[in-house]
C-alpha cells in the first residue's frame, strides 16, 4: 500500500514575495545541482488573463521554494532567470505551465516533461498522481488543482497541496528516463521536449485565437449565422478582457453557436435558447444587440464556411468520402497502420504522428509526385516521426 502524502516530508515551505526571499532563493537554488522541478499554479478558469499565481520549485541539495509572482514582480525574472536559464527543467505538462513562465522572462535549458515521458512509456494514466504512485509508492491528493489561485492569502492547505507538486518529481523523472532508455525510446522523448521548448522560444506562448477557433461553430451553416458568431466572440472577448475574468465565464463556446444559430430577437426568444442561464442573462442586451446589428447588415460582408478553414486544408469528410474515396480510404489505411504501430511501440499513435497532419500529407502526396518526408517536416513531424511514418503513407497511397 502505497504512503498516502499530506505535506511534504521536510515541512511545507513559506511563500516567498519580497526581491530580498526571492533572491535567497535564487541563491540556494544555484547551489544546488541537477535539474530543477517546477510547477505553476494558474487562474485561467477564472481570469483573462491565464498568468502565473503561485511558482513552486526544487533541485536537490537546496529545498523547495513557493513564490508568488503577483506579489514579486520583476524579481522573478531579475533573480531567478540567471539561475533557472541554464538548467534543465522538469515540469509535469509542460505545454500548460510554459507560456506563463516564459512571459516572467524564464526559459529552460532543457526539458524533461514527465506526463510526456509517460506517454512515451505506455502507460494508461499519465496524470501526476498516478505516475508518482506508480514510481514513488506514494499517494498525492490532488484537490486543490481547479482554485482559483490569484486569491490571497492563499489558505494552508492549498501550499501544502501545492509543494507536494514538485516533491517527487526529481525521483519520478529519473524512474521514467530509466524506463525510456531501457526500451530505446528515450532518444525520441529528448527530440519531442526539444521541440516543445524550440516552439515556445521562437515562437508566441499565447497564440492568438480567432472567433473561428470556436468550439462547434462548424456546426453553422448560414453566412448570416456565422456573422452573428463572429460578432458575439468579439463583444465576449471585450468584456473578458475589460473585467479580466475567463472568456467561459461570460458565454460558453456552446452558447455563443447556439445563439448564433437561433438568432434570437427578444429576451423571450433568447430565454429558450440551449443552454441559457443566469451567465446569458447577466448580458443579455448584449447578445441581443449583436443579433439585432447583424440583420441591418449588407450580407455581402458575411463570413463564408471557406474563412473557418486554412487554406491548404483538406476538404471535409462527407466531400472526401464522396469525391476522393480512394484518398479517403488511403487515409484510413495510413490511420489504422500508425495505430497499430503505436500499440507495437507502446507510445499513443496521436505522439507518433498527429492525425491532422497524416491526413494532409496524404491529401497533398495523393497524386504523387511529393516527397513524403519533406512534406511532413514542413508540418512540424519531427525527426523520428517523418522516418516512422513516412513509409506508411507512401504505403498507403499505394506508392
Amino acid at each position: 500500500m502505497s504512503f498516502i502524502a499530506r505535506r511534504p516530508a521536510e515541512g511545507t515551505p513559506a511563500l516567498l514575495h519580497t526581491g530580498e526571499e526571492v533572491a535567497r532563493a535564487a541563491g540556494a537554488l544555484g547551489a544546488g545541482h541537477g535539474p530543477i522541478a517546477i510547477d505553476v499554479e494558474r487562474a485561467g478558469a477564472y481570469l483573462f488573463r491565464d498568468e502565473a499565481c503561485l511558482i513552486q520549485l526544487r533541485r536537490e541539495g537546496a529545498g523547495s521554494f513557493l513564490l508568488d509572482p503577483l506579489r514579486a514582480g520583476q524579481a522573478i525574472e531579475n533573480e531567478l532567470a540567471p539561475v533557472l536559464n541554464d538548467a534543465e527543467w522538469i515540469l509535469h505538462s509542460a505545454t500548460s505551465d510554459l507560456p506563463s513562465l516564459f512571459d516572467l522572462g524564464l526559459r529552460p535549458a532543457a526539458l524533461f516533461d514527465t506526463e510526456l515521458a509517460g506517454r512515451f512509456g505506455g502507460f494508461e494514466r499519465v496524470n501526476l498522481a498516478a505516475l508518482v504512485d506508480e514510481f514513488c509508492d506514494v499517494t498525492l491528493l490532488k484537490q486543490h488543482g481547479n482554485e482559483n489561485w490569484s486569491v490571497r492569502p492563499l489558505p494552508q492547505s492549498w501550499l501544502n497541496y501545492a509543494a507536494l507538486d514538485v516533491e517527487y518529481l526529481i525521483p519520478l523523472a529519473d524512474g521514467l528516463r530509466e524506463d525510456l532508455d531501457a526500451s530505446d525510446k528515450l532518444d525520441w522523448f529528448y527530440d519531442e521536449c526539444d521541440y516543445i521548448v524550440d516552439r515556445y522560444r521562437h515562437g508566441d506562448p499565447h497564440p492568438t485565437k480567432q472567433w473561428s477557433d470556436t468550439k462547434g461553430i462548424s456546426r453553422l451553416k448560414k453566412r448570416k449565422s456565422l456573422q452573428i458568431a463572429r460578432l458575439l466572440w468579439q463583444r465576449r472577448f471585450d468584456i473578458a478582457r475589460d473585467r479580466n475574468i475567463a472568456v467561459s465565464r461570460v458565454l460558453k463556446d456552446k452558447t455563443l453557436v447556439a445563439i448564433a444559430e437561433q438568432a434570437p430577437r427578444s429576451y423571450q426568444q433568447l430565454k429558450r435558447v440551449p443552454f441559457y442561464s443566469e451567465q446569458v442573462r447577466q448580458h443579455a442586451s448584449v447578445w441581443l444587440d449583436v443579433v439585432r446589428d447583424v440583420e441591418q447588415q449588407d450580407p455581402a460582408g458575411f463570413p463564408s464556411r471557406a474563412e473557418l478553414r486554412p487554406a491548404e486544408e483538406l476538404p471535409d469528410v462527407r466531400a472526401l468520402k464522396n469525391q476522393y474515396p480512394d484518398t479517403w480510404e488511403s487515409m484510413q489505411d495510413a490511420r489504422d497502420m500508425v495505430y497499430d504501430l503505436g500499440r507495437e511501440l507502446e507510445i499513443p499513435a496521436e505522439n507518433i504522428l498527429k492525425p491532422a497532419i497524416l491526413k494532409t500529407t496524404i491529401w497533398e502526396a495523393r497524386d504523387g509526385g511529393v516527397d513524403i518526408a519533406r512534406a511532413l517536416t514542413r508540418r512540424g513531424a519531427r525527426r523520428w516521426q517523418v522516418e516512422l511514418t513516412a513509409p506508411i503513407i507512401a504505403e498507403a497511397l499505394g506508392f
